[in-house]
């Protein structure tokens, strides 16, 4: 941890070890293990419902749906209980007692790039591609084996369970209406920068996970894009990743690494809100004078902060 408390901390279900984490990181986040969670699902639900397959997909798209919002996956959780007459089952009441501790969107503010996930080390073979994509061939090339497989399965998916509605070109930033048919049809506004690829899904996947969803793939691959955008690669899962550790020995080259990555997050975030604002506005000649008005105060207090750093440097000189 180099020095520094964790972001988060997960632990299977065992009692002394919360009680231990709350006396030693009372502020840290602590969630549970979903894999030993859903693992134990066959056994205390019973063989009837382990072998039912419409009983296993319908529970898995409520818990795994890290889309869903909160009352859509209580929604979801009282639907399938009382499709299945499962209300009074005492392990499923125990498990979504504590449903904040291990359900996905109870925590999306949370980055757990993964940790709910097991990694492979680094392997030179090439996994097999399930479609005929350049893109899906890159993520083969630069991804660890597990992770290929996360991102093949969004690729994948991208193709079959998502439709363009719509698409417009204002300013080299594409905005395309993104359907996704997974989740009953809603629909997502992905936006592209073309000068560098930069995407961005307002269902947040790539915050939660570290790599993109099937809406930002299927705007990548209608803008013809072959490759994943560099800045969406992170070190934790490509190839080789032991090389560019060495990289980051430092505490210091780790902060300024950090810092770089907040920075251009936080600006493709003011790009895109300024698109969006561009975009509401459409023709309207009101509209558009109230958003100079805005720009020429934030430019004002820009220039103004940049004089006063000036005038501080010639004080110290």
């Amino acid at each position: 941890m180099r020095g520094k408390d964790p972001k988060c901390i997960i632990t299977n279900q065992c009692v002394t070890i919360s009680k231990a984490l709350r006396l030693s990181w009372n502020t840290i986040p602590h969630r549970m293990c979903m894999w030993h969670i859903m693992n134990k699902l066959s056994s205390k639900v019973g063989p009837s419902f382990a072998s039912d397959k419409k009983f296993m997909t319908s529970f898995k798209s409520v818990v795994y749906g890290d889309h869903l919002s909160v009352n859509e996956f209580e929604e979801g959780w009282n639907r399938v209980m009382e499709e299945y007459k499962l209300q009074y089952n005492t392990w499923l009441q125990e498990i979504y007692s504590v449903r904040s501790y291990w359900i996905p969107m109870y925590f999306n503010d949370i980055p757990m790039v993964g940790l709910l996930r097991t990694t492979s080390r680094y392997s030179e073979l090439i996994p097999t591609l399930h479609t005929p994509l350049a893109i899906e061939k890159d993520d083969a090339t630069v991804y660890t084996k597990n992770l290929f497989n996360f991102v093949s399965e969004e690729i994948t998916n991208s193709l079959h369970f998502t439709k363009i509605d719509d698409m417009v070109s204002v300013n080299g930033i594409k905005s395309l209406k993104v359907m996704d048919k997974l989740l009953k049809d809603r629909i997502f506004e992905v936006f592209i920068t073309l000068s560098d690829n930069e995407v961005q899904c307002p269902c947040k996947f790539f915050d939660r996970t570290w790599y993109l969803c099937r809406n930002a793939f299927a705007a990548l691959i209608q803008c013809d894009v072959v490759q994943i955008p560099r800045q969406f690669l992170m070190t934790r899962w490509i190839k080789k990743v032991e090389f560019v550790c060495e990289v980051l020995e430092s505490d210091e080259v780790f902060e300024h690494c950090a810092k770089i990555y907040r920075v251009k997050v936080k600006v493709n975030e003011l790009n895109f809100d300024f698109q969006i604002c561009i975009n509401y506005a459409g023709l309207d000649e009101d509209k558009i004078d109230k958003i100079r008005g805005h720009v020429k105060l934030m430019k004002e207090d820009v220039q103004d902060l940049e004089n006063g750093s000036s005038d501080k440097l010639s004080e110290n000189v």
